[in-house]
């Protein structure tokens, strides 16, 4: 059983909507700066006019918080999309972060601890760091007691919330599920990583052998599934895989034995055999170890089957890795790759790493796309894929 997907949104530090995000990918153009992604203000106010001019969400203010503005955004964004009016009962909600609202509460622990912030005002502001307080405040903004899920396990998150969302239709749970995926960036995050050493100043460079990190990026993307298709159909998700090697803290197994046995098992959901993939998707975050691990799981896969890798690639150079909501942004680029039957290239390749022997488009490429193989790794083993198939 497939699900189908109606309506997309995209907010990322290249636009405001998926056609903003396909034309900077398929154009080469990124949005990255001083080695960062960070929505402009400018796209966040014309985002702002959008939602403010659908009569459903007309009484609706705005939070102050950036998370929930952006998460509030883009839900109405692929609502319209979908042409859905709201949600009722029998439907579902699943949201995945992993930093929430990080920005309201950063600041006041450091001053707090500092000790240029009173107790009662830390405690104000420290209020807003429960990961769940993001997805009950959507809830409350749009009138929705349905059924709903957080979830928050790294940057596998909203990628394993997509394959959630199919086995809740498939298993007659809700009638139609939204699916969304919300990151902001402020100095705790970006200094965390940048203690991992995982950083890079420049636009990361997938599969390359100079590539030097990843770059952190701002996102909020929801997609609309329903169970049947019909005249606004996208692309179907018909496959999904989830697991958890438990390998590292936050390296990825060297052999990406997680990652592997996720993608198989999203293949046999799909019920397709692995000549059928048309491309894959990768999670190709620039970082030295991550590409490693998932190149090695792609060539097992197609090694143990004895069929020619088809074309990988990567997308982060254009709009960075955000992270927990990175699965589904990237979801949405697969959903327009296959209505516009284009294959991507790895912007920022220049120079492939050829112990990673993978097989890299040098340019964009039309060709004739039946499935798509969307690969997420994440810090801890979590590791995802999904299948996307043309409708």
């Amino acid at each position: 059983m497939a699900a189908w997907v109606t309506g997309t949104s995209a907010l990322t530090c290249v636009g405001g909507n998926a056609d903003a995000l396909w034309r900077a990918a398929e154009q080469g153009v990124s949005g990255l700066k001083n080695g960062l992604g960070m929505i402009p203000d400018s796209v966040i106010e014309q985002s702002r006019a959008e939602f403010r001019e659908n009569p459903a969400f007309a009484k609706t203010k705005l939070p102050e918080s950036r998370s929930k503005e952006l998460a509030l955004i883009a839900f109405e964004q692929a609502l319209r999309s979908a042409g859905w009016s709201g949600l009722n009962e029998n439907d579902g909600l699943i949201l995945a972060t992993t930093t929430g609202q990080i920005p309201v509460w950063d600041k006041a622990l450091t001053s707090y601890l500092r000790k240029t912030l009173s107790k009662e005002e830390f405690i104000a502001a420290f209020e807003h760091q429960p990961l769940g307080n993001l997805l009950s405040s959507l809830s409350e903004a749009t009138g929705f007691s349905g059924r709903q899920l957080l979830i928050s396990s790294a940057c596998s998150a909203s990628t394993q919330a997509l394959a959630i969302a199919s086995m809740w239709l498939e298993q007659g749970l809700v009638e139609r599920c939204i699916v969304g995926g919300i990151e902001v960036l402020c100095d705790l995050t970006v200094q965390g990583f940048s203690c991992l050493q995982l950083l890079s100043q420049q636009a990361s460079k997938p599969f390359d052998a100079y590539r030097s990190g990843i770059n952190l990026a701002e996102g909020a993307a929801f997609l609309c599934l329903e169970k049947q298709s019909s005249e606004r159909s996208q692309a179907r998700l018909t496959g999904y895989g989830m697991t958890s090697d438990g390998y590292h803290m936050t390296a990825p197994h060297p052999e990406g034995k997680g990652c592997f046995l996720a993608m198989k098992s999203a293949l046999n959901v799909a019920d397709i055999e692995l000549d059928q993939i048309d491309w894959i998707h990768a999670h190709g975050t620039g970082s030295t170890h991550n590409d490693q691990a998932e190149a090695a799981a792609i060539r097992t896969l197609y090694a143990d089957q004895g069929v020619v890798l088809p074309w990988v690639s990567s997308s982060k150079w254009v709009h960075g890795h955000a992270l927990g909501a990175s699965g589904i942004v990237e979801s949405v680029l697969c959903i327009e790759a296959l209505k516009r039957q284009t294959i991507l290239k790895t912007h920022g390749l220049e120079t492939p790493d050829p112990s990673l022997a993978l097989k890299h488009p040098n340019s964009n490429m039309k060709a004739p796309l039946r499935h798509i193989l969307k690969n997420t790794l994440g810090f801890g083993g979590t590791n995802a894929a999904l299948v996307w198939s043309q409708t």
